[in-house]
């Protein structure tokens, strides 16, 4: 698993995988869930995000929100995690 540094903020697996992925604010509270426990095959994949929180409202405040990504290996469960930033500035 690996995140990627592109404006689109892709992720590459190297096998298939159960994929989430969420994203927190500045003060380290939840904002979206933009994958939940997917399965995902081997490759690279892009995440988009609008922006919105899970109830569909814009985020309030500019900065750097936590972007963690959890893949699980079906066969083995075993969890890898990733961290990666993303800006939101107006």
């Amino acid at each position: 698993l690996a995140l990627m540094p592109h404006p689109e903020r892709a992720i590459e697996l190297g096998q298939v995988a159960r994929v989430s992925i969420m994203l927190t604010d500045p003060n380290g509270s939840h904002v979206r869930t933009l994958v939940s426990d997917e399965l995902q095959a081997a490759g690279a994949h892009s995440i988009e995000w609008d922006g919105r929180t899970d109830g569909g409202e814009l985020v309030a405040s500019q900065g750097s929100y936590k972007v963690t990504v959890t893949a699980v290996e079906p066969a083995t469960g075993v969890a890898s995690t990733r961290l990666g930033t993303v800006l939101v500035y107006r």
